[in-house]
C-alpha cells in the first residue's frame, strides 16, 4: 500500500511538473483579452470567464474580480488566447469549504444562456482587445 501511495504521489508530482514548467516554446501566437462582465449593469465578481476555440484546442479563463474585470490567461505563464472565434462561459457556480470544513455549493447566478446553454461567441485577434459582456438576467 505504500508503495502504490508513493507511486501515485511522484506521478501526481511529476504530472505538475510537467504541466507547470511554463514552457514557450510549443505556445501559440496569442491574443491578449481582457474587459468587463456586468449582469443588469451591476459587475459580476467571482465568476469564470472561458473562451474556448471553435476549431478545437485549449481554452483561456479568468476569473473577475470585485469589479467584474478579468484576464484571460491560455497558461500558468501565458496570458491570452488562440485567435479566432470562441465560446465564451461565463459562470459563478463553485464549490467552497465551510467552516465546518465541508463542501457547500455555491449555486450559478448567471442565467444558463452565457454558460451551460451558452449564446456568446467571441472573435479573438492576435493583439490586445477588450471585450466586455454586459448581460441581462431575462
Amino acid at each position: 500500500m505504500i508503495r502504490n501511495s508513493s507511486a501515485c504521489v511522484l506521478f501526481a508530482f511529476m504530472f505538475i511538473a510537467v504541466g507547470c514548467s511554463g514552457a514557450t516554446d510549443d505556445t501559440p501566437e496569442l491574443g491578449t483579452v481582457s474587459g468587463t462582465v456586468k449582469l443588469d449593469g451591476n459587475p459580476v465578481p467571482q465568476a469564470t470567464v472561458t473562451f474556448s476555440p471553435e476549431e478545437g484546442g485549449r481554452p483561456s479563463s479568468g476569473p473577475t474580480d470585485d469589479q467584474g474585470f478579468y484576464e484571460l490567461q491560455y497558461s500558468l505563464n501565458n496570458p491570452g488566447a488562440v485567435p479566432g472565434k470562441h465560446q465564451v462561459r461565463i459562470s459563478t457556480a463553485t464549490t467552497v469549504t465551510n467552516e465546518a470544513g465541508e463542501d457547500v455549493e455555491v449555486p450559478e447566478s448567471i442565467p444558463a444562456k452565457y454558460n451551460t446553454k451558452t449564446e456568446l461567441v467571441e472573435e479573438v485577434k492576435p493583439t490586445s482587445q477588450t471585450i466586455d459582456f454586459d448581460l441581462t438576467s431575462n
